[in-house]
């Protein structure tokens, strides 16, 4: 259903595209790719400056169409300031009538399908009521990837040589940042900007106040071995018997 619906939005921008003419609509175009590829190559950056974007689910959303909708404001507007206006240009009539129109269709379709891509990195995208209607990612995989091919068009112009990166591995990133649980709980980061870092861990069994531990305990010496008719005083046999004893006894 939401297909069909970038393709409205599609055919609307088409319509204006052949109002404007070629010119003014392969600005607007040139900006729209610049916006996008500048938001989703610049957002992984911006996250890990900004706490917020990193404690709440909605930060990466948030700064991924901040950024998008600040670079085409700007641009555009530079663009603007310097042909002081004139975006109006003759062109042949097939250029400011069917190309044009084919051209405004391509600038619809990425800027709902960038809409798409700023929704799915929200929450949202995973509700039920999302994935039963074909809102969530697996479902707009098309509308995706068509964003990120232009993105990876222009990178291949302005980055420098031999550069792996591509827009579609910064979006999956993105989308496992967003599916990675948060390591701290509220409770936790409340106790620690209180200034309370935790109850300690008990101490082990042994060492608790008030007990001697159980390395400094008295060693066992163990049962007390029993005395031998051999080693008690005055047995009899023994050299040391009791001279008196020996005098009495009978003849």
């Amino acid at each position: 259903m939401f297909f069909f619906v970038s393709v409205l939005v599609g055919g609307l921008f088409a319509w204006i595209a052949v109002q404007i003419g070629f010119y003014a609509t392969w600005i607007l175009f040139f900006h729209l790719v610049l916006a996008a590829y500048i938001a989703i190559f610049l957002t992984p950056i911006i996250i890990p400056n900004i706490s917020a974007a990193a404690t709440t689910d909605y930060g990466t959303a948030l700064i991924l169409a901040s950024v998008a909708i600040a670079t085409l404001f700007i641009a555009y507007g530079i663009c603007f300031a310097c042909l002081t206006g004139h975006l109006r240009v003759e062109f042949p009539k097939i250029f400011d009538s069917v190309i044009a129109g084919l051209l405004g269709f391509q600038a619809g379709f990425l800027v709902w399908s960038f809409v798409i891509l700023v929704f799915c990195l929200t929450p949202l995208a995973k509700s039920d009521y999302c994935r039963t209607h074909g809102f969530d990612v697996n479902s707009q995989q098309s509308n995706i990837s068509f964003v990120c091919w232009w993105c990876d068009r222009f990178h291949s112009l302005v980055s420098i040589p031999g550069s792996q990166k591509t827009s579609d591995q910064i979006v999956r990133t993105l989308w496992a940042k967003m599916a990675t649980p948060k390591a701290k709980t509220h409770d936790a980061d409340a106790g620690e900007e209180a200034g309370n870092p935790g109850t300690p861990p008990p101490p082990p069994p042994g060492n608790t106040p008030g007990n001697t531990p159980a390395s400094t305990a008295a060693p066992d010496a163990g049962p007390t071995p029993a005395k031998t008719n051999g080693d008690s005083k005055g047995s009899p046999g023994s050299k040391d018997e009791h001279p008196a004893e020996r005098h009495s006894a009978p003849r």
